[in-house]
Parts: C-alpha cells; sequence; structure tokens
C-alpha cells in the first residue's frame, strides 16, 4: 500500500510556455521510502475544459497523451530520488480556446459573437500530470499547468 509519507513525485520542467510542434522536456522525479508495487509510472500531457451543467461544474478531458516511463513491476526505495527524463511533442492541432466561424449578415455576426462569449468561458488548461499507478491503492501523483498557445 501506498500509505501517506510513503513516497512523492515531482515533475521538473525548464520552461512552461508552448505551443503546438514544441517538444517539452521535463524530468520526473520518484522518491520512495519503501518498496512499491506499481503497474507503471506515466507522464501524460492532457487538456482539460471546464463545462457547467445548471449549477454543476466539471472538469472534462478534451486531450491525452500519455507516455510511459517505466512499466510494471517492484519499484525500490531508494536513498535518492530516481529521475525519469522525458519528451512530448504538442501537436500541431490541438483543442484550444474554441474557433468559432464567422457567420455572414448582421444576424450571423450577433450569433458569431454570442457564440464568442460562451466559449471563452470554457477554457482549456494544460496540464502534464506524472502518476505512479498503484493498485488498491492511491495513485501517487503530481499536476503541474503548463500553458500552450
Amino acid at each position: 500500500m501506498f500509505g501517506f509519507g510513503a513516497g512523492s513525485i515531482d515533475v521538473k520542467l525548464n520552461n512552461f510556455n508552448y505551443k503546438p510542434g514544441d517538444t517539452i522536456e521535463g524530468t520526473v522525479v520518484l522518491n520512495l521510502k519503501g518498496p512499491m508495487k506499481a503497474r507503471g509510472l506515466f507522464i501524460a500531457l492532457t487538456a482539460l475544459r471546464r463545462e457547467r451543467s445548471g449549477k454543476h461544474t466539471s472538469d472534462r478531458t478534451v486531450f491525452e497523451l500519455k507516455n510511459t516511463l517505466d512499466g510494471e513491476k517492484e519499484y525500490a526505495a531508494s536513498p535518492e530520488p530516481i529521475a525519469y527524463p522525458f519528451k512530448i511533442v504538442v501537436p500541431q492541432q490541438i483543442p484550444n480556446q474554441g474557433q468559432i466561424p464567422q457567420i455572414p449578415g448582421e444576424v450571423g455576426g450577433a450569433v458569431t459573437d454570442l457564440l464568442k462569449f460562451f466559449v471563452s468561458s470554457q477554457q482549456v488548461k494544460w496540464y502534464l500530470i506524472a502518476k505512479l499507478d498503484v493498485p488498491m491503492a492511491s495513485d501517487v501523483s503530481k499536476q503541474v499547468q503548463i500553458n500552450i498557445a
């Protein structure tokens, strides 16, 4: 079991601002105080959009690119953190804040403006999420927000 204080995970980056086609380079740092059986160590580039339905809000995943850094095994405790370097290429086509087509005509212009207003409230937020997937226990994870424009 991965209990309280059994270890930690972190994501180290040199940059937090990217554009489509850029390569995100970083390191996932795993620090375990005891041996741990896990399904694997993963890093994911994830885009979330906050959505409202009545009085309720939720975050919906609109994009995910997941990379395996290490496989299923027993991860050994180590006196020093273990570093797992990674590279993820930001795809050229990414979900954005919502592209609204221009609708011709006077009424079309009003509809376009209204759609822009609603889409702007549903911004996409980008994260790198590192996770040690531990069966039958809480996963150890770290989420770091980045900017992609």
